[in-house]
């Protein structure tokens, strides 16, 4: 019988993702994404990454799309996060189908020297990845309705706009100016934007995967 960990009752967001079908949610502080039933993840089958983990975990897309994209790889992995009693890891390989060369990512869970669960995809599959796991992050940290919209604020920005406290405090002001009816002080945005500033440059780093020409030009040579 399966058992659940991480049930659907208590998460902040959920996605079903076609990679294949898998759920990607978000709890407070923790991303989850892997198999499920009805009820929430099945135990051993699913990632999950702490909030201040998911720097890990972008180094790996990274790392992923830089296999997907170079045709002189054949086969390429990496580790992506180190634990206990498991690790997560990555696995770039190529296949051939219908005279054709495809390239398959796949992460997986190793747990005592053994596979126990992993999800493959192509890059045509990786922007629904993209696109759910900038929201997840986001909802899992739980933010007020200002923090999350001075969030949203810095994320059209440069991260050189708030690389330094001056800059930063220079950032804010311009939020509050076009958001006059904030009443919270500026110190504790600042204090609250500090504690997740390595959260505000992934997030921004995964837009600029996610938006821009580079992954368009990519996604473009597959089609």
């Amino acid at each position: 019988m399966e058992t659940n960990d991480f049930l659907f009752s208590e998460s902040c967001e959920n996605f079903a993702l076609d990679l294949p079908f898998i759920f990607m949610s978000s709890y407070p502080g923790v991303i989850v994404f892997g198999k499920v039933n009805k009820v929430g993840y099945i135990t051993d089958k699913f990632f999950k990454f702490g909030i201040f983990e998911c720097y890990k975990l972008y180094l790996a897309i990274v790392q992923i799309l830089s296999f997907l994209t170079d045709p002189n790889e054949k086969i390429d992995k990496g580790l992506i996060l180190e634990g206990n009693e498991e690790n997560y890891f990555w696995l770039g390989t190529s296949v051939l189908a219908n005279n054709k060369q495809y390239k398959i990512a796949k992460l997986g869970i190793e747990k005592q020297d053994n596979i126990s669960f992993e999800i493959r995809f192509t890059i045509k599959q990786f922007q629904f990845f993209f696109h759910a796991l900038n929201k997840v992050i986001l909802s899992s940290l739980c933010l007020k309705d200002v923090e999350y919209k001075l969030f949203l604020f810095l994320l059209d920005k440069s991260p050189n706009t708030y690389d330094s406290k001056e800059n930063m405090m220079n950032s804010i002001e311009a939020f509050l100016k076009v958001n006059t009816n904030v009443k919270d002080k500026k110190y504790l945005l600042y204090n609250m934007i500090s504690h997740y500033k390595e959260i505000v440059v992934i997030l921004f780093k995964l837009n600029t995967i996610e938006v821009p020409n580079f992954r368009q030009a990519i996604i473009a040579k597959l089609l």
